[in-house]
Order: C-alpha cells, then structure tokens, then sequence
C-alpha cells in the first residue's frame, strides 16, 4: 500500500511504505520495487525505515512473533523465510533507521526530532 502526504518543508512527496501481503511478490520483484522506491524516497530528508530492530536476529525473531499473532494463517517458518529473505534490502535502504522494538513515545521522540533537525538544515 503507498500513501501519499505532502512534505511542506521540502515542498515534495513523502511516501509511506507498507509491505504487508508482500509474500505474494517474487523476490525479483520485491528488490525491484524497493530500488525504484529507494530512488523516490532518498529525496526526501523526512523518510524513515521502521525495523523492529537494526539487528538481524533481534528483527527476525520480533517479526515473525508479530506477524503469527495476526491472522494472515502463515506458519512461523514461512514468516521466519521471509523477513530473512527481505532484512538486508530493508538495511541497505539509505534512509535513516528507526527500531520499534520500544516504546512508541521513544519512536516519536525519535522521528521529530530528526524532523526538527531536516527541517533547520540549510
């Protein structure tokens, strides 16, 4: 799912990625879409990727124990496959990275402040 909301301070679009349901994409397919993403987001100083955590293990073990506690009825293996197969793309990604794996307030004191930061840079 894209979102689309304007980014006042730089007067371009921020995109808003989720990958859910992305099971369904080939890995070709996936590391395509990310590059063209890449490419559009890396403008844009207020993009952030959200990882549960910057450390592959930590980030694979959170993931999949989100993900088997939603109903989408994938076994904890398939899960286990997928992030693993996605977690260095998502890494590789040259926005700044933001764990989730605390609380949320620590996430949004995070995030404004790197936005405060880009929106006083020259």
């Amino acid at each position: 799912m894209r979102r689309t909301v304007r980014c006042p301070a730089e007067g371009s679009a921020l995109t808003l990625l989720r990958c859910l349901r992305a099971s369904r994409r080939s890995q070709a397919t996936l590391t395509q879409n990310t590059g063209v993403f890449a490419r559009e987001l890396e403008e844009c100083s207020q993009t952030f990727v959200l990882l549960p955590s910057v450390d592959r293990e930590l980030c694979v073990a959170e993931t999949v124990r989100r993900q088997v506690a939603r109903a989408f009825g994938r076994s904890p293996e398939k899960e286990e496959a997928v992030i693993r197969a996605r977690f260095e793309i998502y890494k590789a990604l040259p926005m700044q990275k933001v764990e989730t794996m605390r609380p949320t307030a620590a996430i949004v004191d995070e995030i404004l402040a790197a936005l405060s930061a880009a929106n006083l840079s020259p």
